[in-house]
């Protein structure tokens, strides 16, 4: 009887001093396809007050829920696999507008972000067959809380958003005026 309060006690001390490795067993504890995915799940489901396993206390420790654990797979590539996007950044305005006359795409999307009137603001245009087709448009917020730097990044989320939502695209170019 002594040594199970003992070994209780230490058990408490080693996940309170050692709070990184505790979480992190907890979470590789919980994630689905492993064996000790159903005694984890039942260890979250209810903290019980006597024989309080290593499990029961990791689990309400960190407060982990293996039910609301999304599992996200990786992403893996053939040796071979090449990236097909291609970057090209023009001298000057002139070299700029010529290249956008060269170009032939399926879309051409068309992104900026910039600040006015003390706000940060980012927008997306997509042309489909040199015709204005859709336009998306983003307040950031006040000048001392968000950067230009911030509405070029969210003026190229803006764009891939507008190529995502299209269909039967073979190519198209994004073109993005960063200043900042």
């Amino acid at each position: 009887m002594q040594w199970k309060s003992w070994q209780t006690s230490s058990h408490f001390t080693y996940w309170s001093t050692n709070t990184v490795i505790g979480l992190r067993s907890a979470l590789q504890r919980s994630q689905a396809p492993t064996p000790l995915h159903k005694p984890v799940a039942n260890a979250a489901n209810r903290l019980v007050k006597c024989h309080v396993t290593p499990l029961h206390d990791l689990m309400h420790r960190y407060g982990i829920q293996p039910c609301n654990i999304k599992t996200i797979n990786a992403v893996r590539f053939d040796t071979r696999w090449k990236l097909k996007i291609i970057t090209e950044v023009t001298p000057d305005t002139d070299k700029a507008i010529e290249a956008i006359q060269r170009d032939n795409p399926d879309v051409k999307v068309f992104t900026d972000g910039s600040g006015m009137d003390g706000k940060i603001g980012a927008a997306a245009v997509l042309y489909r067959n040199g015709r204005l087709k859709t336009k998306l448009r983003y307040q950031l917020g006040l000048q001392k809380h968000h950067t230009v730097y911030e509405g070029e990044g969210i003026g190229a989320i803006l764009g891939t958003k507008l190529i995502s939502n299209e269909w039967n695209i073979q190519l198209a170019y994004i073109y993005i005026d960063n200043q900042a």
